[in-house]
């Protein structure tokens, strides 16, 4: 039996916190794909959200976009940074796309341009570089193996020369959670532009973006920050924002978004040049309040007490546990590879006790929250035996 290095954390009580969640049928182990609403969210939806617009239709946009304001703040707050630096996104590929696009366009060059990212980067991001590569003449290259691998980093720095580098914070698809200070440091030697994503890691692991020292940083908060879908958003630097003059923009990335003059455009002077068009005004009502809510149970007791779980499930995992979960490099989520010769029981055995999970290319995906316990533990514990 694989034995595990976690140290048993005791004396957390979490049932305390729980009753900031709407707890899905089962046993959720599914943050990392959808986290569970909280009650804030819903009740934030129909106040903040279907209530106006039944009381003041169109007039609501004033209340709505104090709301969105809302958002930037509560998010800015969580990341340690300036709600101005802060921008709404539909999405990660999106944001991502938007700022290389606009950061290819500051510092042109005649030459063909390659972004460096790792193979287990979520596609999505890489799927963003293959949109722009005709268009920029850029491709992607990729690094493989541990992604706090510094020499196989270094060796792609020096050989490709990358006009930007995608760190991933959490791996989706392998449970690695990357050295950002570690990474940043190496790149800076080599001249390249820094972006981050950390749609798997924020909500449950605490990150301050100043002490990162990044040029860009996209996320969502799906994931761990409950937020429901279409609230994801992107980070720039203050002082950097300047140079960057997105190509896709429409009246919210206007410095006056009620203008309305066809023949006036002028960027807006902070991160939401970038916003684009009618933002999805739900969604970040939903996030915002989803976001205060885990800002007051704090995300170091969240992470703690998800570390606590992880390591009781280890302690009597029978099977291969990855070497990253026994060296401290691990996020919020368990990815398990199964025996080839057991997999298809073991699947049918956290079907049958209702356990929400998912699975990946024969590896399991386990993420455990504050509406989790240790009973939830032990039964899929027993499923994998």
């Amino acid at each position: 039996m694989a034995k595990c290095a976690l140290p048993l954390v005791k004396g957390i009580e979490m049932s305390r916190y729980a009753h900031y969640f709407i707890k899905p049928q089962g046993v959720y182990a599914l943050s990392h794909s959808v986290g569970p609403m909280t009650l804030a969210a819903k009740e934030a939806i129909q106040n903040h959200y279907i209530n106006q617009w039944e009381e003041h239709g169109g007039d609501a946009w004033a209340y709505w976009l104090e709301q969105i304001s809302k958002f930037n703040v509560q998010l800015a707050s969580l990341l340690n940074v300036q709600a101005e630096e802060i921008c709404p996104q539909p999405s990660v590929s999106l944001g991502f796309s938007l700022w290389l696009s606009a950061a290819l366009k500051a510092f042109k060059s005649d030459k063909p341009r390659t972004i460096l990212m790792h193979k287990s980067a979520f596609p999505s991001l890489g799927f963003a570089v293959h949109g722009l590569s005709e268009t920029y003449n850029i491709k992607c290259v990729f690094v493989d193996g541990d992604p706090n691998n510094l020499s196989a980093w270094e060796s792609a720095l020096i050989a490709h020369k990358p006009f930007a580098c995608l760190f991933t914070h959490a791996h989706s698809n392998t449970g690695h959670l990357s050295d950002i200070k570690m990474l940043v440091a190496l790149a800076r030697q080599h001249n390249t532009l820094i972006a981050v994503d950390i749609a798997q890691s924020v909500g449950i692991i605490p990150i301050d973006l100043k002490s990162w020292k990044v040029d860009c940083v996209v996320g969502s908060c799906v994931k761990w920050l409950s937020g429901g879908p279409g609230a994801g958003f992107i980070w720039l630097p203050k002082e950097s924002i300047k140079h960057y003059l997105p190509d896709h923009v429409a009246w919210f990335s206007h410095e006056n978004p009620f203008d309305f003059d066809i023949q006036h455009f002028n960027y807006h002077p902070d991160a939401r040049r970038f916003w684009g068009g009618t933002p999805n005004v739900q969604s970040y009502i939903a996030a915002a309040a989803s976001i205060e809510s885990l800002a007051e149970i704090g995300i170091d007791t969240l992470r703690k007490y998800n570390r606590e779980l992880i390591a009781q499930f280890l302690s009597n995992y029978p099977h291969k546990i990855p070497s990253h979960y026994q060296q401290n490099s691990y996020s919020a989520t368990l990815c398990l590879p199964l025996p080839a010769n057991q997999a298809d029981r073991i699947l049918k055995k956290l079907q049958q006790a209702d356990v929400k999970f998912d699975e990946r290319y024969s590896t399991i995906r386990l993420s455990f929250s504050a509406i989790n316990t240790l009973d939830d533990v032990a039964l899929i514990q027993a499923c994998t035996k």
